[in-house]
């Protein structure tokens, strides 16, 4: 484990083992935020862990590699934070990653998740993106998300749909988080300097198109610089000079990604002149629509092929349709898939000198009969203040496990024990655990909306200025757990003006209406953001609340949990209750996922 950077930290047990990520520096000021405490300059090489933020400067880039060989790369202006960084169980097949993006650009080039358990997830302002093994950029500007992928298929989630972006494709959420439509990756975004710099960073100096920034191995302005002026051309006809083609590089034909210095010499004295070099060769770009992605067998799907060559070449095609069959040539092509399942299909796409581009989408393929089987709705767990709100979205699936589309406009909400809903946003006033039901064409799921309670401020000491600090929850504790089964909770902790980045802050946890049977129910926190609380058990069923609490600072609100009896009536069950707050929104993915 050593030599992959990774060190693990396990919680509750072994359900799950926190993970570490290594930050590696491109160029410029990048700087670290350790939780809750104060930004310090980035040094190469950094390990990074939950809670922490990176944010590069005006001339900064920065790149995170992560645990499982996935990385991911940060321009000029950007805010990024890591969530969660861990594995279940099985370290070798089980990950999760999950980030939030504030604003800039970012790129993820993500290693393949091999079961359902996996994600990777990005969240923006407005949109969350998550995928299984791909490349993609996620462009966040004035609270609008902007994502590009370049290798595989994104699922991209707004405020009320969720799509599925593919290779050489491009959606933009609005700030309203309501999902455009989605395009062919723009000129001006796939010719930009952010692609082009991270196509320099994954395929070499061959990738990188003329003019572009700089590769991440080498200085912005392309290396070392060549002669300012060009040596005149010499020759018995007389002497001829031409402009320079370059001086500083950048990326093209003066120095590329960093490498040679700047070409010097005219373009060609009229006697004895150097001729310029020739133009390299661009590859090209392949991309393609598929209609219809989904339906049942026997599915006809139309393919128009959408690839470009940067030179206006000609390109030849070959089609391969994921079921064995393929076919060479063609602009468009048509396939009959027979059988349920899903197929991946590539077009591969070449140019006169040989370079070559591919691309590949998913068609899904239900059975004949497959019919309308259920729905899930989401988000399956969200907290508000009183009087808040939260919005839901709905999916309908068929017997085979396959997506039928966004239902949310065809759903019914409602809320108890109390509040209301209005369309698909619900509003809730009382504090403690509500229940929201979506129901469509007769079957109903359920997801969990908590209204947390405003906690007053705790005592203050003798001569000291409270609060200084402000508790709460960074993991709740599971809604529903049984009896004598251990389960993990941590607080995060928000300094205030009067108090110390450093601490130290004695935390306790209590338990309202019982007693812990077990576990770490006191910690001290010295400035590092979150506190674990490992290992917690309650014996006897019931319903509870669980709140933290410290000196000179305001308590967390408290968070409900009922306790069941453990299989066949008996209290005691032993196991980790993480393992099973990790695990259950799987079970709806897994019902999700053909």
């Amino acid at each position: 484990m050593l030599l992959v950077g990774a060190v693990l930290i396990f919680s509750g047990g072994t359900a799950s083992a926190k993970q570490f990520a290594t930050l590696r520096l491109l160029g410029g000021q990048v700087a670290v935020q350790r939780g809750n405490g104060a930004f310090e300059t980035g040094q190469d090489g950094t390990s990074l862990r939950e809670g922490d933020t990176v944010r590069t400067g005006a001339d900064g880039r920065a790149s995170i590699e992560y645990f499982d060989g996935s990385l991911t790369r940060l321009d000029f202006d950007t805010s990024f934070t890591l969530v969660t960084l861990e594995t279940l169980g099985d370290a070798s097949a089980s990950r999760v990653i999950e980030s939030s993006q504030a604003e800039g650009n970012s790129y993820h080039r993500v290693a393949e998740l091999t079961n359902a358990q996996s994600r990777f997830e990005i969240e923006t302002p407005t949109a969350t993106a998550s995928v299984d093994g791909t490349g993609y950029a996620l462009l966040v500007d004035e609270g609008s998300t902007t994502i590009a992928v370049t290798e595989g298929v994104v699922t991209a989630r707004g405020s009320t749909v969720s799509v599925e972006i593919s290779a050489g494709e491009m959606a933009v959420v609005g700030t309203d988080g309501v999902v455009g439509p989605i395009q062919a990756i723009s000129s001006e975004l796939i010719d930009g300097d952010w692609l082009t710099f991270n196509r320099c960073a994954d395929h070499g100096a061959s990738a990188c198109d003329e003019g572009d920034g700089a590769g991440p191995e080498g200085p912005t302005d392309g290396g070392p610089q060549g002669p300012t002026e060009p040596p005149k051309g010499s020759g018995q006809g007389g002497q001829g000079s031409g402009p320079p083609t370059s001086t500083t590089g950048a990326g093209g034909e003066g120095g590329t990604a960093g490498g040679e210095g700047g070409t010097a010499g005219g373009e060609g004295g009229t006697a004895g002149g150097t001729p310029p070099p020739p133009r390299p060769d661009k590859p090209p770009r392949a991309g393609f629509s598929a209609t219809p992605r989904l339906g049942p067998a026997p599915l006809r799907v139309r393919f128009t092929d959408a690839s470009h060559d940067p030179d206006g070449d000609p390109l030849s095609r070959h089609w391969r349709f994921g079921d064995g069959s393929a076919r060479s040539g063609g602009r468009t092509a048509s396939h009959t898939y027979d059988d349920p399942g899903r197929y991946t299909v590539t077009l591969t796409v070449s140019d006169p000198r040989g370079k070559r581009d591919a691309t590949s989408k998913v068609i899904r393929v239900g059975s004949a009969e497959a019919v309308f089987d259920h729905i899930v709705i989401s988000p399956s767990n969200a907290t508000i203040r009183p009087g808040g709100s939260r919005s839901y979205t709905a999916e309908a699936f068929d017997t085979d496990g396959g997506s039928m589309g966004n239902v949310t406009a065809d759903t019914v909400f409602s809320i108890e024990r109390n509040g209301s809903c209005s369309g698909n946003t619900c509003t809730a006033q009382q504090p403690g655990a509500h229940t929201v039901t979506g129901t469509y064409r007769g079957d109903s799921d359920h997801a969990t909306l908590t209204v947390e309670e405003e906690a007053p401020p705790s005592p203050p000491p003798p001569q000291a200025t409270c609060p200084s600090y402000a508790l709460a929850f960074h993991v709740r504790p599971p809604a529903n757990q049984p009896a004598g089964q251990q389960f993990n909770v941590q607080i995060r902790v928000d300094v205030l003006d009067d108090g110390s980045s450093d601490g130290p802050l004695s935390i306790n946890l209590s338990l309202q209406g019982g007693t812990f049977s077990g576990g770490e129910t006191s910690a001290t926190w010295t400035g590092q953001g979150i506190v674990n609380f490992n290992h917690l058990t309650i014996d006897q069923p019931g319903s509870y609340a669980i709140s933290a609490s410290s000196d000179c600072a305001t308590s967390a609100a408290p968070a409900p949990i009922t306790i069941t009896d453990g299989p066949n009536g008996s209290a005691k069950t032993g196991g980790s209750a993480l393992g099973l707050v990790l695990a259950v929104p799987w079970i709806r993915r897994l019902r999700r996922r053909p």
